[in-house]
């Protein structure tokens, strides 16, 4: 059985508190969203509050269901008062032991639908609830995929300075040894030497980028300190053509937020609903049965008894309660409403700003690649000048370094696309898990 299968058999089980007993060898950008959302506890916390909204709902529904109620009851009373008849004798009033053993049931039979308003706001609970969560795993998804492609890039920046430090140490082993045939001199070999421990320290600097990226990344996807990370993926450019309006389009139908305002509203509406029908009347029937004791002529034998009648229960005066919830009702969906117009105007702005983003950055992927491409070809040239002593030392280590600058900002330019990209889609509403 394959990792993906079983990831997601856990997943459709429900399991919130996965326990990585095997990661695979490498793992890939849907492999890491998926264990972050699997395993981290902000993402259980959000189920969690479904599961109590759901509960809400049964809650809701309890007013229409029947109660029973179950009572035993013993009384002692003393003294006994009793009547003496002529010829009949004495006889006593009550028992002395008063026994009372009873069920009792209540059913509300009608309360003008305020049952009914009170489960389906409780039902927007849970749609409150499914949004927020849905936002738990949206921030959580994009922000793993950013550390994802961010070690990616890091990575590579190790890379390229690896392969720096390698061309300086060739290098200055050429200078020392034109020093020694006294075609060069002490300075070549000292400026090989500054460039080479420059580079070090700016390679010492990325490598603890790249394990600070991992701290993070095991934090997100739920990975042990001590579990080597190994991530497998590719750092490819794309090149889209975007359209604002079409991308404003589906960020209305996509993004969450506009989704847990819109259930906001409705659960909103539904409590001035429930503040209306507050004051309205209910009808009850109530039935209590049982067996006691004290019927005459057997004051101390149990009999079976009943209790039927029915309950109206009308409100006359709440002190205005009903009519200051109506107002509160009313002023929070007053509220709702301005957010939602603030909300896509919020929304708009990132759409655009993320479209405009995305073309800048395939713009300096352009010139990154355009940059690269005449470094290298610039270093080639310089490498045969300097063989054939038309130039210096140091300019050949400026076109090495050069070379090392260019492909370090292609590298920046190829992760701010990809970062674009992730942004754009995140201001559309994309999901990614």
């Amino acid at each position: 059985m394959s990792y993906r299968i079983v990831l997601a058999t856990l997943l459709i089980l429900g399991w919130e508190g996965i326990a990585i007993a095997q990661i695979p060898d490498s793992i890939d950008a849907q492999q890491a969203v998926m264990l972050a959302i699997a395993s981290h506890p902000l993402v259980a916390r959000a189920g969690e509050r479904v599961h109590a909204a759901e509960s809400m709902v049964d809650l809701a529904r309890v007013p229409n269901s029947p109660t029973i109620t179950g009572m035993v009851d013993y009384s002692h009373l003393g003294p006994v008062s009793s009547i003496t008849l002529p010829e009949q004798g004495e006889f006593k009033l009550f028992p002395a032991n008063d026994y009372d053993l009873h069920l009792g049931l209540r059913q509300t039979v009608y309360d003008f639908g305020r049952t009914g308003a009170a489960v389906r706001h409780a039902q927007t609970g849970v749609e409150l609830a499914n949004d927020s969560l849905t936002l738990v795993k949206r921030d959580l998804a994009y922000q793993t995929m950013g550390v994802f492609y961010r070690i990616l890039i890091l990575r590579e920046n190790v890379n390229v300075l690896d392969e720096e430090i390698a061309a300086l140490n060739q290098h200055l082993d050429v200078s020392q040894k034109r020093v020694e045939t006294g075609s060069a001199t002490k300075l070549d070999v000292l400026n090989t030497e500054v460039r080479l421990a420059t580079a070090r320290d700016e390679r010492i600097d990325a490598a603890k980028a790249v394990e600070q990226a991992k701290i993070t990344f095991r934090s997100l996807v739920g990975l042990p300190a001590d579990q080597p990370v190994r991530l497998s993926g590719t750092l490819d450019s794309q090149s889209i053509t975007v359209s604002d309006d079409s991308l404003l389009a589906v960020a209305e139908q996509q993004r969450p937020e506009i989704q847990l305002l819109e259930s906001a509203q409705r659960s909103a509406e539904l409590q001035e609903r429930m503040a209306a029908l507050s004051d309205k009347p209910s009808v009850g029937v109530n039935l209590l049965g049982g067996f006691k004791n004290g019927y005459i002529p057997n004051l101390n034998r149990l009999m079976g008894n009943y209790v039927a009648g029915i309950t109206l229960n009308v409100p006359i005066f709440d002190g205005n309660r009903s009519r200051r919830e109506r107002q509160v009702a009313t002023a929070g969906i007053n509220i709702i409403r301005a957010t939602r117009a603030d909300v896509r105007l919020r929304i708009a702005e990132d759409v655009r700003q993320a479209a405009t983003n995305v073309r800048a950055s395939q713009e300096k992927i352009d010139n990154a690649e355009v940059q690269v491409a005449r470094a290298d070809e610039a270093l080639a040239t310089a490498k045969v000048q300097y063989d054939a002593g038309v130039i210096t030392n140091l300019d050949l280590l400026d076109a090495q370094t050069a070379q090392a600058r260019a492909r370090q900002a292609y590298l920046q330019a190829l992760y701010d696309s990809i970062m674009s990209l992730n942004a754009l889609d995140r201001a559309t509403g994309k999901r990614i898990w």
